[in-house]
């Protein structure tokens, strides 16, 4: 099985670390000026457990090509398991719509007329290959 981790740019990852540690900030500060609360406790470590988990989200999405499948894993979750022999075209975008990609230089998976999942391997090149060495009909729109 291959691996394919995602690229990253710097406009989600300031938006996603951004709207995280900006509180975060905020709750450190108040602790260390003024005094220590529950309430204040609480909420750090609420925050630090979701950025615990945005962090394994944001270094851990990536794409394993195996014999037959696409399998999309975001983080600690799966995403999508697709069987690359249904996989009808593959085509650049940039397209903002939420998706387990963290660039958005993005590939959109079409079956047919529909999307499969958008997603934003770092070595586009090699992971389109490996696609189509499994399914050589592939349809390529990447210019």
């Amino acid at each position: 099985m291959k691996y394919y981790p995602s690229a990253k740019s710097t406009i989600p990852g300031l938006i996603i670390w951004g709207a995280l540690l900006v509180p975060y900030g905020l709750a450190l500060y108040e602790m260390f000026r003024a005094s220590v609360t529950s309430e204040l406790l609480i909420r750090i470590g609420i925050l630090s457990l979701v950025i615990l988990l945005f962090g394994t989200i944001w270094h851990g999405t990536g794409y394993y090509i195996s014999d037959r499948h696409l399998i999309v894993k975001v983080g600690p979750f799966t995403h999508s398991h697709i069987d690359i022999s249904k996989v009808s075209e593959i085509y650049k975008t940039n397209s903002w719509i939420s998706s387990p990609a963290t660039s958005f230089r993005r590939l959109g998976i079409k079956s047919g007329d529909k999307l499969l999942v958008l997603v934003s391997p770092k070595d586009q090149e090699s992971f389109i290959e490996s696609l189509k060495k499994i399914n050589p009909s592939i349809k390529l729109d990447i210019e």
